[in-house]
């Protein structure tokens, strides 16, 4: 062996940071939230939007009637719970 492999060969001692990890995770975070505001806010003002336009009791009449038709279909109901599966599924695993 030469003089690199035998420095290649042995673990690295840690290295102290004094928290500087800990506090760029905490900016990474705090930046990931705040890039999701603007699409919660979207959404939020679109429901109010659809709700305040479209009146409660249409909503409920057409869902009161789409229902049992829906029911019926075995293969969108096989789809929908393969969608939920694999929503339920994903992050588990891609914690990994």
């Amino acid at each position: 062996m030469n003089e690199l492999d035998d420095l290649l060969s042995h673990p690295v001692p840690a290295v102290a940071d004094d928290g500087f990890s800990a506090h760029v995770m905490r900016r990474v975070r705090v930046a990931q939230i705040r890039a999701h505001w603007p699409t919660a806010v979207a959404l939020l003002v679109c429901i109010v939007l659809l709700l305040v336009v479209t009146p409660l009791d249409a909503i409920g009449a057409l869902f009161g009637a789409a229902v049992p038709h829906i029911a019926g279909l075995w293969a969108l109901n096989l789809a929908a719970g393969l969608v939920v599966v694999s929503l339920l599924a994903v992050r588990p695993l891609s914690r990994m």
